[in-house]
């Protein structure tokens, strides 16, 4: 059985075997700080990557761009980036 699930910039997917989760997509509210920092360097910086996650801690989840604008220092275009490739 497959679920997806609309999570901010990417479809959120659950793959489940006789009821048990099996695997599951990283998406911006799911992904790991170490994750963040191996795989997105290149948008952001490791302080911006911090800043990121502790907005998503203090929000509970990232909604949306608007979310991402609170963050000072994020420039647009960082915000574009993100939103394109924050999700597997």
């Amino acid at each position: 059985m497959l679920w997806f699930e609309y999570v901010p910039f990417s479809w959120y997917r659950t793959d489940y075997i006789n009821g048990k989760i099996i695997k599951q997509s990283v998406n911006i509210n799911t992904v790991s700080l170490k994750n963040f920092k191996q795989n997105f360097n290149w948008i952001v910086s490791d302080d911006k990557a911090i800043k990121i996650l502790n907005l998503r801690k203090a929000l509970g989840k990232i909604k949306d761009i608007d979310d991402l604008k609170q963050i000072k220092g994020l420039t647009n275009n960082e915000i574009e980036w993100i939103a394109r490739f924050t999700h597997t």
